[in-house]
């Protein structure tokens, strides 16, 4: 009975300072009971603190946001979402809550929802760089976003997505020289040059150190047959930061172009020692070798090449012509026969790849059947009209059965489609030279 009345006697006493204190001071209470077991880590004990607070004062804002950073902390992400929203309902002007809330957005890849929070914070604090900074960043990440979806649907084939999401990256940063050589990388695997190097040219103007943008645009350049402009970005490349082997054959291949074979072969001996197992800066090397008629040091560089992949595109076709010439008829035609093999294998993967039923055709000349020769280019041209490098094959089958007028026109036709012509030029001069000489011509 006694311990009854002092139940009675201490609910009297609560009344009691609850009349003196009243509720909001107690919901303050709880509240600041709640901060401290948060401080603790006592999360569960926090939530209980800062729910009864709040069931005493609902419209606590600071109390909805403590609330919310505990939900943050235990991964409960839709509850601290709509305490921090609660907490800005509350009072508009809680920049915390809002930051917090900006953050959560950001971190569920809700971009534009988080921008949009932070456009509120600044127009309520305008001016206050930690905000600024904040936009920035939420704006870099939104365009980062948007710049590796579009990469993945690039790759994906979705390529009209791709680049759409790709100028909305652009779009939200402006100076993202990231965004611009990603698009321009993708222009160039395209093909679409000129639309790579608008692209690439605003990496440079935007950021002058960015060495990679150099090296793409030299590979754009050299396509697009700008040669001399394209030795000067490999050239800005290699002086920046880029030493790797791809700089130094882009240089070797540019220098070839311009038949300045001395100053090639030093790059793309480079190539080659930076990466001996590439087969693409071994073909490099070779073919300089073999276009600055140094026959035997070609030979030995195809050797190696030939260990390292005994199906690279075209080089046994270029083996055969340099064993030719060099008077090794029977070198020269096991070479013809092992491209033809080569491609003929190719073909049953893909019957429409063009280089290799080109290879074909040349292999076939090369081993004397101009008849099959001739059939096989006669399909390249049918289906890929623009190829320029068909155009020379069908000379050479021209030449080789004796027919001297059309292997001219076949070489003008190639050097309608081509950047470099000096080769062609030659060619089309001793074929003339040639015809002259044709009995019943003067």
């Amino acid at each position: 009975m006694l311990k009854r009345i002092s139940e009675i006697l201490l609910v009297f006493v609560l009344l009691a300072i609850l009349g003196v204190v009243g509720l909001p001071k107690a919901a303050v209470y709880f509240h600041n009971q709640g901060v401290g077991c948060y401080q603790r880590g006592l999360y569960k004990e926090a939530i209980a603190s800062f729910k009864k607070a709040l069931k005493l004062r609902p419209t606590l804002a600071l109390t909805h946001f403590n609330l919310a950073n505990v939900y943050m902390d235990t991964k409960r992400i839709d509850d601290a979402i709509a305490e921090y929203k609660l907490a800005i309902e509350l009072d508009p002007k809680h920049i915390p809550a809002y930051q917090a809330l900006s953050r959560v957005y950001a971190d569920r890849l809700l971009y534009e929802e988080a921008v949009a929070i932070l456009k509120k914070i600044d127009n309520l604090a305008p001016q206050n760089k930690e905000i600024e900074e904040s936009i920035k960043w939420v704006s870099l990440e939104y365009a980062a976003d948007r710049l590796e979806k579009g990469t993945e649907l690039f790759l994906s084939g979705e390529k009209e997505k791709a680049f759409r999401l790709m100028r909305e990256a652009i779009k939200l940063q402006p100076d993202f020289t990231f965004a611009y050589y990603s698009m321009a990388s993708c222009y160039f695997s395209e093909g679409n040059y000129e639309l790579a190097e608008e692209a690439l040219k605003t990496v440079v103007q935007l950021d002058p150190e960015f060495w990679l943008a150099y090296k793409l645009l030299g590979d754009v350049l050299f396509q697009r047959g700008l040669f001399e402009k394209a030795l000067a970005n490999y050239e800005r490349a290699l002086e920046s930061n880029d030493k790797g082997p791809s700089v130094y054959n882009g240089l070797g291949l540019t220098l070839m172009q311009l038949e300045r074979y001395n100053e090639a072969l030093p790059y793309l001996k480079q190539a080659v020692a930076l990466d001996p197992q590439n087969a693409d800066t071994l073909y490099s090397l070779a073919s300089v070798y073999r276009d600055s008629g140094r026959p035997i040091e070609a030979i030995k560089e195809y050797g190696k090449l030939i260990a390292l992949k005994s199906d690279y595109p075209n080089m046994h076709n270029d083996l055969g012509d340099i064993y030719y010439n060099m008077g090794k008829k029977e070198e020269a035609l096991r070479e013809y026969e092992a491209e033809i093999s080569n491609s003929r294998n190719k073909l049953l993967r893909d019957p429409n790849d063009p280089v290799a039923r080109n290879s074909l055709a040349y292999a076939l000349n090369g081993s004397g059947d101009s008849v099959k020769a001739k059939e096989s280019i006669d399909k390249v041209i049918a289906s890929n009209p623009g190829y320029r490098q068909a155009y020379l094959t069908l000379s050479k089958i021209y030449e080789k059965t004796g027919r001297l007028e059309l292997a001219t026109s076949a070489l003008a036709k190639a050097k309608a489609l081509s950047s470099e012509t000096n080769f062609i030029d030659r060619d089309i001069s001793r074929l003339k030279k040639d015809l002259k000489k044709m009995p019943g011509l003067k």
